[in-house]
């Protein structure tokens, strides 16, 4: 038999909806094929520590997450890069000046930074916590998430 790779997406594929539960018989199948000696892992725009929780609970032993820009395996972080950061504060810069609230993620948590008291909490597809915190813009090390309310 040739050994196979499998690279499963979590939203809509593996997990239900963004409830990230897999339903037994995905499940059953997935250690079917890791029984098989074939490798499995995830691959996914989610940030890498959501990523790592969704696999650690499901025995998944990688992680592609950040849309390719980290990656995982057995649970350590291999390589994390974060979003061009240039174009990023000129991405917020516009937003800002266009009046558009947006909220921004800075690190390797599900926690996103927002300036705007109004900023949406409540999006049903959201899955990270919004705190309301000033954020200077022109101080940003590292951004790996944007998020931004249109009209």
């Amino acid at each position: 038999m040739t050994k196979k790779y499998f690279f499963f997406d979590i939203d809509g594929t593996l997990g239900l909806g963004i409830s990230s539960i897999i339903p037994a018989d995905t499940l059953y199948c997935l250690r079917r094929l890791v029984q098989e000696g074939h490798f499995i892992a995830i691959a996914s725009g989610r940030l890498q520590h959501d990523t790592q929780t969704f696999a650690d609970r499901y025995g998944i032993p990688a992680v592609v997450a950040d849309g390719g820009n980290s990656l995982s395996l057995d649970g350590k972080v291999l390589e994390m890069t974060g979003l061009p950061l240039e174009n990023c504060k000129a991405l917020l810069r516009d937003l800002t000046a266009r009046h558009y609230p947006w909220a921004v993620v800075t690190d390797n948590t599900i926690n996103r930074y927002t300036p705007y008291v109004d900023f949406p909490h409540d999006d049903p597809r959201n899955y990270m916590e919004t705190l309301v915190r000033p954020v200077d813009i022109e101080s940003l090390t590292a951004v790996y998430k944007i998020m931004y309310a249109r009209p």
